[in-house]
């Protein structure tokens, strides 16, 4: 993990996200804002190319993502994915949080590819 300790409400919004994608709510994710880079067809692609299903990670994933809090209002998490035929696989998400002025976190899916 890049140093950065996250709280448990940047953490649930990470995951969130993560079992979104799990889950294949692809629309839902770029239609809520949370991959608007992205079209839902792209990051289904990048899945079914991947040719392994997605599972939930388990809480060790903290010990392998690297998150790095830039500054109070930004961070940058790698996340690797996980897949029910080998563990932890080289799917990663790339996710960046943002925080308004009103103090509310912001998710966006930056990227999501094989290592």
């Amino acid at each position: 993990m890049g140093g950065c300790v996250l709280r448990p409400n940047e953490k649930r919004l990470i995951l969130d996200l993560i079992a979104d994608l799990v889950a294949g709510r692809f629309d839902e994710v770029v239609a809520d804002g949370r991959a608007a880079r992205h079209r839902p067809d792209d990051l289904r692609e990048v899945v079914r190319e991947y040719g392994r299903t997605l599972v939930d990670p388990p809480d060790a994933v903290w010990e392998v993502a690297d998150v790095d809090r830039i500054d109070e209002k930004t961070i940058y998490a790698d996340v690797p994915m996980w897949t029910r035929e080998e563990g932890r696989s080289d799917l990663e998400a790339i996710i960046v949080l943002t925080r308004s002025p009103t103090g509310e976190w912001a998710i966006e899916l930056d990227d999501l590819h094989v290592l």
